[in-house]
Order: C-alpha cells, then structure tokens, then sequence
C-alpha cells in the first residue's frame, strides 16, 4: 500500500462517518475508491450490451419473451423451536 497526501471534503468525511456502520476514514476512502471503479467497470459492460443489442447481437424478442425463473426461498431458523424447519414461497 502506498502512502498519499490529499486535500479531502470535510463535509463529506463528515457525512460519511455519519452513516451506519461507520468506518476509520483510511477504511471509507478505499470502499468508496473501488465502489466507484466497481460502478464505472459496471457502466462500461451496460453500455457494451447496448451496443452488442444496438447491432443485433442480441435476440431482445427472445430474451423479453422468456419466462421468469421462480424460487422457492427458505426463511432463516430463528433460534427457537417455532422458526425451525419452515419453508415458504417468496419471502
């Protein structure tokens, strides 16, 4: 890891310690660093699907068309003896 000097937002290291869960600042400067590459890496593949479907790459009718997947989710034990063992469909 290399050291750095670098004029921050009070303002916004304010704000970001006033969050839940708040982190030491070295912490939160480095989640925002690889949110914000994460987000743009993300933006960078949307827009490559855009221009694969924008020249027929993709069949929109097909995929628009297919059925939904369905699930069934198990809700989480809740330690007593009631929460045990029960499945439900959807949430």
């Amino acid at each position: 890891m290399i050291s750095t000097v670098i004029d921050l937002s009070n303002e916004a290291l304010e704000a970001a310690a006033d969050e839940p869960g708040a982190m030491p600042r070295r912490t939160t400067i480095n989640t925002a660093l690889r949110e914000s590459v994460d987000r743009y890496r993300r933006l960078c593949a949307l827009h490559e699907l855009q221009h694969l479907a924008s020249e027929g790459a993709l069949d929109m009718n097909l995929l628009l068309d297919a059925p939904l997947p369905t699930r069934r989710w198990r809700r989480p034990a809740t330690g007593g003896a009631a929460g045990r063992g029960t499945t439900t469909a959807g949430f």
